[in-house]
């Protein structure tokens, strides 16, 4: 299942409301993978990472990065048969890995390598120079994107969720996200007219025969989602009658209202604890900020998208579950999961070094401990050209368990 998250302007708190469903998805055993198409204000690694390992993993290959080195294997079979782009798992970052009872995790696709300045540069060259159009048309970037939501979602190496922080639907990096890859768009609105309006227009958008004929046929679920909204605001009830309104059925799946959702359900409020710098997913707000934590609505949306899971995602055998909470048939029983920067940030077990004579002795070893369940560097073969290999090495190497 891809879950596609969308704002209509400003934002309104859509990277840390995508990065808190990625952490109760990953709290309940799924593999989840966090991508970053918010390729003109990228950042979503904040959430994630801190300090100088936020620098660290934005120096790491990401979304661009990805789309950049397909379009430069076009140029002949040679380099297209070869091509890095094929091995699209070295532009994910390990972010959360738990090595406790649910074996969740998340991985994160940054936007693109922007560290150091010089990195950052020629990304913000490549963000604005690029013609998607020539993309599609002349670079077959249609087949480019079928075949990484292929990828994403296959049983055997792929995950078992993929979301995907994304602008508006009118953009063309929004139209990417809603014709080709999601399965659910989830529309975030902020609390003003302007907001609601443009909700309202990308949702009728998502609903026409045009984007219909662009994705041939197959079916997207839309859930909007008032976002920000002050719980004691004098205005709040009229915004939210004029946000049913407004959207009416558009925006709430029939799977949803069967189990009395409904768009204040729904609603994200206003959360002094969040509302000044990010703060990493997972991180219990401060005492002071309050004695008892707010309703965490995160978790119910990720219980609310778990609904929409079609039957052949693992997703699906947690609908149960999901159902239950939102009725109050159940307890939420979750395990806490913490990025360890000594370990999971970095996501290796073990960094294996071999000379050439050894490789396919080592390939083997790698491969036991692979389907044992651990993560394993091993310098031949983890690293692509495009890659800084000293930097890379020297970085799974401070983050390994053993050597």
């Amino acid at each position: 299942m891809i879950y596609t998250f969308y704002s209509f302007k400003g934002g309104v708190g859509r990277s840390m409301a995508m990065a808190g469903v990625a952490y109760h998805f990953a709290q309940r055993g799924l593999k989840v993978l966090a991508i970053d198409f918010d390729l003109e204000a990228p950042g979503l690694e904040r959430y994630f990472f801190d300090g100088e390992r936020c620098k660290s993993v934005r120096a790491q290959p990401g979304l661009m990065d990805l789309i950049l080195d397909y379009r430069s294997a076009l140029s002949s079979a040679a380099l297209y048969e070869k091509g890095d782009f094929k091995i699209w798992k070295n532009y994910c970052t390990p972010a959360i890995y738990s090595t406790g009872p649910t074996q969740g995790s998340v991985d994160l696709m940054t936007a693109g390598r922007r560290e150091p300045e010089s990195a950052l540069r020629n990304y913000a060259l490549a963000v604005r120079s690029f013609d998607w159009q020539d993309f599609f048309y002349n670079a077959k970037g249609n087949l480019f994107f079928d075949w990484l939501r292929r990828r994403l979602l296959e049983p055997e190496g792929g995950y078992d969720v993929v979301l995907v922080d994304s602008r508006t639907g009118v953009t063309e990096m929004g139209g990417v996200c809603a014709y080709q890859l999601a399965d659910v768009a989830v529309l975030l609105c902020a609390a003003n007219f302007q907001n609601l309006e443009g909700t309202r227009d990308v949702a009728r958008d998502f609903r026409s025969e045009s984007v219909r004929a662009l994705r041939l046929g197959r079916p997207l679920e839309i859930v909007a989602v008032p976002a920000r909204i002050e719980s004691e605001h004098p205005r709040r009830a009229e915004f939210l009658a004029r946000f049913k309104e407004e959207l009416g059925i558009d925006g709430l799946p029939m799977e949803l209202a069967k189990v009395g959702l409904d768009y204040e359900a729904l609603a994200i409020p206003y959360l002094p604890a969040f509302s000044v710098a990010e703060r990493l997913v997972g991180e219990p707000p401060p005492s002071e900020e309050g004695s008892s934590p707010p309703v965490d609505a995160f978790e119910r949306l990720a219980d609310a998208l778990t609904l929409l899971a079609s039957e052949q995602s693992r997703l699906y055998e947690l609908r149960g579950a999901a159902k239950a909470r939102l009725t109050g048939a159940a307890a939420t029983d979750s395990v806490a999961l913490i990025a360890d920067t000594t370990r999971s940030s970095a996501g290796y077990d073990a960094f294996i070094d071999c000379v050439r004579e050894d490789l396919e002795v080592a390939t083997q070893i790698v491969s036991a401990l692979e389907q044992a369940g651990q993560r394993i560097f091993l310098d031949n073969t983890s690293l692509s050209a495009a890659v800084d290999f000293q930097t890379s090495v020297e970085h799974a190497l401070e983050y390994s368990q053993t050597v």
